[in-house]
C-alpha cells in the first residue's frame, strides 16, 4: 500500500500508520459527541481518483479530530513502514 501511495505521487513516511475507518461511525461520532453534521465527499484527485476530503468541520476542527480518532477500531490501524 505505501509503494501505491508513492507511485501516486504521495509522500507516506516510514513511521506512519493506515487506518481503515468506518465512514458510518465517523459520522455519527462527531454527531453525537460534537453535534457536527460531517460529510465525506469523493474529489477525485488527478493522481488518485479515490482521494476523499471530510467536510464539516470548520466548527471546531480539533474537537472533530478528537470524535474521528475515537471512530478508528484500533485493530484497523497498521503501520506504514
Amino acid at each position: 500500500m505505501r509503494q501505491t501511495l508513492r507511485d501516486k505521487g504521495f509522500r507516506v513516511a516510514h513511521t506512519g500508520h493506515f487506518v481503515a475507518l468506518n465512514v458510518g461511525n465517523a459520522v455519527d461520532q462527531c454527531r453525537q459527541r460534537l453535534s457536527l453534521e460531517i460529510r465525506f465527499i469523493t474529489l477525485g484527485a488527478a493522481h488518485d481518483p479515490s482521494h476523499t476530503g471530510i467536510y464539516g468541520l470548520a466548527a471546531d476542527k480539533v474537537r472533530a479530530a478528537q470524535a474521528l480518532a475515537q471512530a478508528v477500531n484500533p485493530a484497523e490501524v497498521y503501520p506504514a513502514g
